[in-house]
């Protein structure tokens, strides 16, 4: 019992994590972009985003713990890089590649997770999945910008 309910604690923790880093690249990326259908791609992401962060803080708290995300040091690395990136090259083809490429590495890290997380509950590993629809979905949705 208590295996499985760790492996649900890591799965939702990453799940947390992986869209809260989603969410806060998508909205910077929001902001530097002058192309308003890309901005509208960035928002309807953002907002699923959002929706999966909920449930899984939800679910977290259902189970008496305070999400952890992933460390402060790795959220900065994340938006300086971001950041510099974006501000060498804000064209809707660069914003687009770099959103895919961290859909991509959104993807691995739940499947990562999920592999090592097998006693985690069916509600964990649905919000895993609906994590990696998502990225899947935005990678999708973002090829058209690619030059």
């Amino acid at each position: 019992m208590q295996h499985e309910k760790n492996d649900d604690i890591e799965l939702l923790n990453t799940v947390y994590g992986t869209v809260t880093m989603g969410a806060g690249a998508t909205e910077h990326m929001m902001k530097v972009t002058d192309d308003d259908a890309l901005r509208n791609q960035f928002t309807n992401q953002l907002k699923e985003y959002r929706a999966i962060e909920a449930a899984a803080l939800g679910r977290l708290h259902r189970l008496h713990q305070t999400p952890e995300g992933f460390g402060s040091m790795t959220k900065m690395m994340s938006r300086v890089g971001i950041k510099m990136n974006t501000a060498l090259d804000s064209t809707p083809s660069h914003l687009a590649e770099m959103a895919i490429r961290g859909a991509g590495m959104g993807v691995t890290e739940i499947e990562g997770a999920k592999n090592s997380c097998p006693g985690a509950s069916d509600e964990s590993k649905h919000l895993a999945e609906a994590v990696i629809d998502l990225e899947h979905r935005c990678e999708d949705g973002l090829k058209q910008w690619l030059k």
